[in-house]
C-alpha cells in the first residue's frame, strides 16, 4: 500500500492559508450531524486503488485538499466515536469542490457541566473574569466582565452548557475564566479561549478540554451585570487570612478566592526532563505530577503542598510545588532551575454584586 500526504493545512485560528486556486481539489467542512458543532481530530483521506492520500481536520472542522490528483477517488473521514463516512469524488485540477460533511456519532458522551445544580434554591452566580490581553477578542472585548445570578440564565447555562466534542489540548492562553460560585467559593472553573474555540473544564479529576461554540457565550452578552472588584494589599498572612473570614459571608460577596497564602507560605518550581524518546511526554501532565507528588511525600513525610505543571516543553515540564520554606530549603529531589523560592505576595482581589461600604 502506498501512502502519500495530501496538502491539508491545520490551523488554530481556522483561517486557510490562500492558495493558488487551480491547486485546491476538494474543502469544506466537517460537522456533527445532530448539533451541527465541528468534528474535530478528524483524518480525511484520498482513496485510490493501493493509495492513501492523508491529512487532517482543522479543530473548526475545515478541511482543504491541494494537489495535482485528477480522476476518481474515494473521500473517508474517519473521527473517533463517528461512523466513517465515505463518498466517490472525481476530482480535476482547477476545478475545486466544496464538500461540506456531517457524520454520525454512534459513541459521544456528552458532559452536562452544571447538570448537578439545582439552580432554583437560589445563591448561585456565574462569573466571568477576563484573563488575557495579547491576545484580543472582539467578542470578549464587547462581553467585558460579568456576572449573574438571575435563575432563568443560570439554567440557560445549564442547559446550553453541554459539550460532546473532545478537543486537543492547544498551546493558547484564555480570554475568560468562568466560574460557578456559592458562598463566595468556586463550584466549577473553566478556562477559554475564544480564537480557538476551546474551554478547559478544570475540577478534581484533572483537566477536560472541549470544543467550545462562541455563540454559546455570544447569547448572553447584554443580558448579565458587571461585577465590581476591590482589591486589598495586606503586610502578614494572619491579616490578609482575618480579612478573609470576615466577607466570606457577606450578602453582596460573589467570589473571594481561596488564595494559596491562606495555607502555605510560596512556592519554587522544579524542571524534570523526560526520558528520550518518550513520545508525547508532554502530555501525560497528570501521570507526572501523580508520580512527582509520590516521591516528595516518601522523601519528606509531613511536609504539606500541592504541585501543578507551571509550563515546559515536549523534552521537559516544569513543576511548581506550593509549600512552606521549610520544605524548599532541603528540596534536592529535582533540580530547581529558573524558579527560587517565592513567598506570596499578599495582595488580594475579590468579586462584588457591588462595592461594599
Amino acid at each position: 500500500m502506498r501512502r502519500a500526504y495530501a496538502l491539508l493545512l491545520l490551523l488554530f485560528t481556522g483561517t486557510v492559508y490562500s492558495q493558488d486556486p487551480d491547486s485546491i481539489l476538494v474543502q469544506g467542512m466537517v460537522r456533527d450531524r445532530l448539533d451541527k458543532t465541528p468534528v474535530t481530530m478528524a483524518s480525511v483521506e484520498l482513496l485510490k486503488g493501493d493509495s492513501i492520500y492523508s491529512g487532517d481536520v482543522t479543530h473548526n472542522g475545515m478541511y482543504m485538499i491541494a494537489g495535482s490528483y485528477t480522476g476518481n477517488f474515494t473521500l473517508q473521514i474517519s473521527a473517533e466515536g463517528y461512523k466513517t463516512y465515505k463518498a466517490p469524488v472525481n476530482l480535476t485540477k482547477g476545478k475545486p469542490q466544496t464538500l461540506n460533511i456531517t457524520m454520525v456519532c454512534v459513541k459521544c458522551p456528552t458532559v452536562k457541566v452544571f447538570d448537578k445544580y439545582d439552580f432554583s434554591k437560589g445563591g448561585y452566580y456565574i462569573l466571568g473574569i477576563k484573563y488575557m490581553e495579547g491576545d484580543r477578542s472582539r467578542l470578549a472585548d464587547s462581553i467585558g466582565e460579568f456576572y449573574t445570578n438571575d435563575i432563568a440564565i443560570l439554567n440557560e447555562f445549564k442547559q446550553t452548557w453541554v459539550f460532546r466534542q473532545p478537543s486537543p489540548k492547544y498551546a493558547c492562553g484564555y480570554h475568560f475564566k468562568v466560574r460557578l460560585c456559592r458562598n463566595g467559593k468556586t463550584l466549577e472553573d473553566f478556562n477559554i479561549n475564544i480564537n480557538c474555540n476551546e474551554i478547559v473544564h478544570n475540577n478534581s479529576s484533572g483537566s477536560g478540554y472541549y470544543y467550545f461554540d462562541n455563540n454559546k457565550l455570544r447569547r448572553f452578552k447584554g443580558r448579565m451585570k458587571q461585577p465590581s472588584g476591590v482589591s486589598k494589599k495586606f503586610s502578614t498572612a494572619q491579616e490578609a487570612r482575618a480579612y478573609y473570614k470576615s466577607i466570606i459571608n457577606d450578602s453582596l460577596l460573589i467570589l473571594a478566592p481561596e488564595e494559596d497564602w491562606m495555607t502555605s507560605e510560596g512556592m519554587f518550581a522544579f524542571d524534570y526532563k523526560f526520558k528520550e524518546g518518550c513520545k508525547d511526554c508532554y502530555l501525560k501532565d497528570a501521570e507526572y505530577l501523580r508520580l512527582f507528588k509520590q516521591k516528595i511525600q516518601q522523601a519528606y513525610p509531613g511536609e504539606p503542598f500541592t504541585l501543578a505543571e507551571y509550563g515546559g516543553s515536549m523534552e521537559e515540564v516544569t513543576v511548581q510545588v506550593v509549600c512552606n520554606k521549610s520544605l524548599y530549603d532541603k528540596f534536592t529531589l529535582y533540580p530547581i532551575g529558573f524558579y527560587k523560592w517565592r513567598a506570596w505576595d499578599l495582595g488580594y482581589y475579590t468579586y462584588w454584586k457591588k462595592k461594599p461600604k
